[in-house]
């Protein structure tokens, strides 16, 4: 199915399932077999980020953007409208974000997550990839 189509077809599943507005913003990205971990790793994070927003934010809306840089990484972002976390501290003790942050970790990539209480939560991922001359996965 390739990264691109397993994501939106997450994000639209998703959106159905839990009645949360998911936009989604995903260039045509190009998939190979030597990126088999990389894409299941982006799936797996997509994935957890949406249960989060579902179980924890009262969100109405999520905002995901991914894509590739010509220097060579992947960036993954995604926001939501919701409540957000009391504390970065309480919310990092949570095995949802710990396991994110060690998938990250694992392909030596960078986790941020920014909240403030009511206004929602954003989580960037960058992850360091082989890309082409144009920023296509290769």
């Amino acid at each position: 199915m390739g990264l691109r189509e397993a994501v939106l077809t997450l994000c639209q599943q998703w959106q159905n399932s839990s009645g949360i507005e998911c936009e989604c913003e995903i260039p045509d990205l190009m998939d190979s077999d030597a990126q088999d971990y990389l894409c299941v790793t982006v799936y797996r994070l997509v994935q957890e980020s949406l249960t989060n927003v579902a179980k924890h934010s009262r969100a109405t809306k999520v905002l995901l953007n991914l894509y590739t840089t010509t220097q060579g990484n992947l960036l993954l972002n995604i926001r939501d409208n919701g409540r957000g976390l009391p504390s970065v501290q309480h919310s990092s003790q949570g095995f949802g974000l710990l396991g994110m942050r060690e998938r990250v970790a694992s392909l030596k990539g960078r986790f941020n997550l920014l909240t403030k209480p009511g206004q929602g939560v954003e989580i960037s991922i960058e992850l360091p990839v082989k890309t082409d001359k144009t920023g296509q996965l290769s």
